[in-house]
């Protein structure tokens, strides 16, 4: 009977160690698969909007150790992807004015430009590395947390989701930040589920350390406070309050501020930190006084006793950039949906990712929920994953700068999450399970390279160009596409109105106009000025020649119809 016994679980543990082994192995060809996409995409896309300014950002701290430049963005990812630069021997002109005045927009052009002109796009590409590994590493601790939750098979079709995901896609080849806030995010969250469950001092200092890190990710990271109380309350709601839980949660939330401050004040080398507010601002000559200023920001005497008294223990460009990020929230932005422009759609990130989510995780998502409160075995566990979901969604929402669903995107693990719940299920129904898989794949691989412009089969492709006229649809990334259409339909004389379209002699020596109103000939006009600015208006009138991408208007006017010439200079807003 003991030998049977002994055999059993001999026999067991070999054939969980080949289920493991081989896990390990389809991973390892989904991350190849993941970098592939990533990688290659790269090459087909432009300079998005900040990119040039977040490398120039991040090179010009690695190599002088100032934050001065581009302060609207915590260093870490900036200083990340500019790390393999320091290979290529680039010149940085720190002797041009522009360096002396502050003046960022002006001096990362003269850095990338004219100081390093004919590495562009070497130094693009280059920097877009980090990007992709920060992406690989996602999927790594996604699959590692998943398997140890929910099973190998389990992790690995959560991965193959977020490796194929369009959205995750589209920010792990381009220098952007929410990648890596969507990274820090998801580890800070899993960490504190973990703490949560089985509360020690190693996960103590582990969650604490990572909430310090997310918030050198992206200035939104200072969420994760407010969360975490949310979180606090709602572990605790059906247990009763002790006083040893109070004083551990206090205990808890103190180590989150401490590691906070560490963090960012190390990362910026503790530079000017310990000041007053008004040392700060008022010592800096690059700022902006009709932003920042007192008697605005600091209405209430209490207020502004604070800034003129009490030194502040964090750095001054971290103050500063969190300031700006927080005043251009709340500052009127219009913005763009279905055809109408309003100060802030209340709808504007639901219908985003009612769009915007490839429909098998849409479904699978919505399926997973039902699953997991139906079951009460998932309940809290559903409930603990769909709060960051809710919580982001809901913050956003409110905010008047709705700006793509890159602001949302660290929903997306948790929505995996919760999709995990329909797996067992899944597993009996094998022939739906695999069209899942291959819709899920297919829709992807029919996006490639341009992911940022992606939607499901919800809407068409007609109706998609008039619904979003943002970072949703166009960022910058086309710029190659344009280039390459100028150049071979012979229209290098085109009237140009796309983002950046100063870069566009980056790629081919175009010699493109500006667009005017009395314009003719081949126009070129991206989907946000199109739709958004009013002396584009009567080109909604005509019938484009062709699309790029989803995103670039080209058109052929010869006239400008009657019917449109009153409405082009209506104000649509």
């Amino acid at each position: 009977m003991s030998i049977n016994l002994s055999s059993s679980l001999a026999l067991t543990r070999k054939i969980m160690s080949s289920e493991h082994a081989s896990s390990y192995l389809f991973f390892t060809f989904i991350l190849l698969l993941f970098a592939f996409q990533a990688f290659f995409s790269s090459f087909h896309l432009s300079a998005v909007a900040d990119e040039y300014p977040h490398i120039e950002s991040g090179y010009s701290a690695l190599v002088t150790g100032d934050f001065r430049m581009e302060t609207e963005h915590p260093p870490l990812i900036k200083v990340l992807s500019a790390l393999p630069l320091l290979a290529l021997n680039l010149t940085f002109p720190i002797d041009h004015l522009s360096w002396e005045e502050r003046k960022h927009f002006t001096f990362y052009k003269q850095f990338i430009f004219e100081a390093n002109k004919g590495k562009e796009k070497l130094i693009l590409y280059t920097a877009r590395i980090p990007i992709i590994i920060l992406g690989l590493f996602f999927l790594l601790t996604l699959f590692i947390f998943c398997k140890k939750k929910f099973g190998p098979s389990a992790a690995l079709f959560a991965s193959f989701l977020a490796a194929f995901d369009p959205n995750i896609l589209a920010q792990s080849n381009i220098v952007m930040t929410d990648l890596g806030f969507m990274l820090f995010c998801f580890l800070y969250i899993i960490s504190l589920y973990t703490f949560l469950q089985q509360p020690s001092g190693k996960k103590l200092l582990l969650t604490s350390a990572i909430f310090g890190i997310a918030q050198l990710t992206k200035f939104t990271a200072v969420f994760l406070a407010p969360l975490t109380i949310v979180f606090l309350v709602l572990y605790a709601w059906h247990q009763p309050l002790t006083k040893k839980m109070l004083v551990r949660n206090l205990i808890f939330l103190c180590m989150l501020g401490i590691s906070a401050l560490f963090f960012i004040n190390t990362a910026y080398l503790f530079s000017h930190t310990f000041l007053t507010l008004e040392q700060q601002f008022l010592n800096d000559p690059s700022i902006d006084r009709t932003i920042y200023n007192p008697d605005k920001l600091f209405t209430n005497p209490i207020t502004k006793w604070v800034f003129t008294h009490v030194p502040i223990p964090l750095p001054y460009h971290y103050i500063k950039g969190l300031a700006y990020v927080s005043i251009e929230s709340q500052s009127p932005h219009p913005n763009y949906l279905f055809g109408l422009q309003e100060k802030g759609f209340k709808s504007y990130y639901l219908w985003t990712l009612l769009l915007k989510t490839p429909l098998p995780l849409l479904l699978l998502f919505m399926l997973g929920l039902f699953f997991g409160f139906h079951q009460p075995e998932k309940r809290k566990q559903t409930l603990f994953f769909l709060v960051p979901i809710l919580f982001f969604i809901a913050a956003f929402s409110l905010s008047s700068k709705q700006n793509g669903l890159r602001y949302i995107l660290q929903t997306y693990p948790f929505m995996i999450l919760i999709a995990l719940n329909t797996y067992s299920w899944l597993q009996r129904q094998r022939f739906l399970l695999l069209i899942l898989l291959i819709w899920t794949f297919t829709g992807t691989l029919l996006s490639f390279p341009n992911y940022l412009a992606y939607h499901n089969e919800l809407v068409s492709s007609q109706d998609w160009l008039h619904i979003f006229a943002d970072p949703n649809v166009e960022i910058g990334q086309n710029l190659n596409a344009l280039t390459t259409y100028l150049v071979n339909t012979n229209a290098t004389h085109a009237h140009v109105e796309y983002w950046q379209k100063e870069h566009l002699r980056e790629y081919w020596p175009v010699q493109f106009k500006n667009y005017t109103s009395c314009a003719r000939g081949i126009i070129a006009v991206d989907t946000i000025a199109l739709h958004v600015r009013p002396e584009f208006a009567h080109l909604l009138c005509l019938k484009p020649l062709t699309i790029i991408r989803d995103s670039i208007f080209i058109y052929n006017v010869s006239r400008v119809p009657h019917t449109c010439e009153s409405d082009s200079h209506e104000k649509r807003f």
